[in-house]
């Protein structure tokens, strides 16, 4: 009987379109006189839980010998997308996933044949969990919430202006037009729970009804009540005390992270990196949800209250947001850096384009430098924040004295729309890293932690940490890759040898779909893995050591192969192993991470190594 090979194409991260991988590789083949005839490509919709996955399949014959070709599609269960303000959707998401990035790099340790989930770890995971569970409820509700009275008063003042030919005093009584917004907001946002889909968002949209629903009984008692009136400064200044107490409570979840590092580390010697870099997430996320909240703040009020009222309160805006340039701050240097390292990375590259010369590149997916300038920035920001504090800290502030911060924060009070548009330019123009980071982050992303509406499930959901829920982006994954196995061999096979050639973080889904294949005992047939650009050994063990074990066939199933093909340059996967001859290793000129289902000499190395595999099964 003649030798049967299937191929199981995986691509990597991005929104590829179905069918395109397995064209591409059609397509290149073509080119170079590869492959001949039955191309024609089948639509198989398996009988599966996953009522949308479908896959295409093709029968080509290459290089004399007949393949049945198939392509296990995934970029319908990614978050990224393409079009129309895609950039910023894709970054909305990678910023709101990101701590499930934490949890993971604090999680049970699972390489060996015991999880061990030391009491220390659960508790800095679930504190965090918590602190980002602040952020994502009580803060952005309060803020959604005041930010709608605001605008009343706003609206109500120019209305005033046009009148009565003056606008609106700040200290004039204002339970009237709270009472009237809080009104129109509530029937605004019931509307919009109308539309809007069960998640996060929906919950957010019902806390901010709750908050408006109190400051409409507020108001109404102030008004029917005769108690005394409410004043619009002084609900700002009450409003910002609530949000500094907030969001003291967040940065001290951050400082009990940052001061239970060295310890950690001392303690978790081996994975030491990703300790460092769930704290570089960490104090990622703070600052980049407290500039976005403060901006957007100085954004609204810039645009809605003319110059002269807005005068009236600046003084009192820039106490909620005195520290605002430190923030900008933190975010500039950091991203200086990750700019030089990729200005290092692309100078090399061109210098050695076409050509295998053995050089190491730097890393761009989180450069070494990066998590020790987050613990610089932090550290440094927390003494800032200590000596020009006067209320949040408990001190006396007759003689503190930050003149250089307090004119940083004026210049980027009256300039808010101008850095935001500024950063909005460097999101736009960072699509490939926002989407090779964003898809790794969502393959951590679990029904656990900060996005559990209750604080209690919250916290105690990251403390017991228990991955492999079903609607779990890994769990997803691994079940449709082997829906797929199956379906093939089932209405297709049989083959003499299954292969699986892989891109990126498709190269996890494959190792990790058969390491599950093998713990489950189903470790018949033959087996061939090739990976490409993998960030298996260069991101996920160098970061993850608890919970990836080290590269190797015995992870595998049993009569299996593993090629890996890396690019010099490729900012996502290089090398397999340290050294390991059982994994094959095949390195390639510095052309980057993307096209090598397009690179026709790295397909020919791909079916040379399943033409020597079919030999080898046959003399079997």
């Amino acid at each position: 009987m003649s030798s049967r090979t299937a191929i199981i194409l995986v691509h990597g991260v991005g929104d590829e379109p179905q069918r395109s991988t397995l064209q591409t590789v059609l397509s290149t083949l073509e080119k170079v006189g590869q492959t001949t005839q039955n191309k024609q490509q089948i639509l198989r919709e398996p009988g599966t839980a996953d009522k949308n996955f479908s896959y295409f399949l093709a029968e080509p014959t290459i290089a004399g010998q007949q393949y049945t070709i198939a392509e296990c599609h995934w970029a319908d269960l990614s978050q990224i997308r393409t079009g129309f303000g895609a950039a910023y959707r894709n970054f909305y998401h990678l910023a709101s996933n990101a701590p499930y990035l934490i949890y993971a790099c604090l999680g049970p340790d699972v390489s060996g044949d015991k999880k061990r989930d030391p009491f220390i770890l659960r508790c800095l995971r679930a504190l965090q969990a918590f602190t980002i569970w602040l952020i994502y409820y009580p803060i952005i509700a309060l803020n959604v919430g005041f930010a709608f009275l605001v605008t009343g008063f706003a609206i109500h003042s120019k209305y005033s202006a046009i009148f009565f030919d003056k606008p609106l005093p700040v200290n004039d009584p204002s339970e009237f037009t709270y009472a009237i917004t809080s009104a129109c907001a509530i029937l605004l946002l019931a509307a919009a729970l109308y539309f809007q889909r069960p998640g996060h968002i929906r919950v957010v949209i019902k806390i901010v009804i709750a908050l408006l629903s109190v400051a409409l009984v507020i108001s109404l008692f102030s008004l029917i009540g005769g108690a005394s009136p409410i004043l619009f400064h002084q609900s700002i200044a009450m409003l910002g005390t609530v949000f500094n107490y907030l969001w003291a409570s967040v940065i001290i979840g951050t400082l009990i992270y940052f001061l239970s590092l060295p310890l950690l580390m001392a303690a978790y010697r081996k994975r030491w990196r990703g300790l460092l870099l769930g704290f570089t997430v960490n104090f990622l996320v703070v600052c980049f949800w407290l500039l976005l909240i403060m901006t957007l703040w100085l954004i609204l009020l810039t645009t809605i209250f003319d110059k002269e009222s807005y005068q009236d309160f600046v003084p009192q805006i820039e106490k909620s947001i005195g520290f605002v340039s430190l923030f900008w701050f933190d975010i500039s240097i950091l991203s200086i850096f990750m700019v030089l390292a990729g200005a290092i990375y692309l100078k090399k590259s061109r210098a050695n384009k076409d050509r295998v010369t053995g050089q190491v590149y730097p890393r761009l997916i989180v450069p070494t430098t990066i998590p020790m300038i987050s613990l610089a920035l932090f550290g440094l920001s927390f003494y800032v924040m200590y000596n020009c504090s006067c209320t949040a800290m408990g001190k006396n502030c007759s003689g503190t004295d930050c003149p250089l911060l307090t004119e940083a924060s004026t210049i980027i009070i009256w300039n808010a729309v101008i850095l935001l548009a500024i950063g909005g330019f460097f999101i736009k123009f960072a699509t490939v890293p926002i989407e090779v980071a964003s898809d790794i982050i969502n393959f951590f992303k679990s029904e656990n932690g900060h996005r559990q509406p209750n604080p209690l499930k919250a916290i105690s959901s990251v403390f017991r940490r228990s991955d492999g829920g079903p609607n779990d982006l890994r769990f997803n994954l691994k079940a449709r890759l082997i829906a797929l196995i199956e379906d093939l061999n089932d209405k297709f096979g049989p083959f003499n040898r299954l292969a699986i050639v892989s891109h990126s973080l498709g190269s996890i889904v494959a190792i990790d779909t058969l390491v599950q294949l093998k713990e489950s005992g189903n470790t018949s047939g033959n087996w061939t893995l090739v990976t490409m650009g993998s960030p298996y050994n260069s991101i996920f063990r160098y970061y993850f050591p608890q919970l990836f074990k080290p590269a190797g066939p015995e992870l595998l199933l049993d009569s299996s192969r593993w090629t890996n093909i890396y690019r010099e340059n490729d900012y996502v996967g290089t090398r397999m192993t340290d050294g390991n001859v059982s994994i094959q290793e095949i390195a390639q000129p510095p052309l980057g991470h993307t096209g090598y289902f397009s690179d026709t000499e790295v397909l020919q190395h791909v079916f040379a190594l399943l033409s020597d595999d079919i030999s080898q099964t046959a003399v079997d």
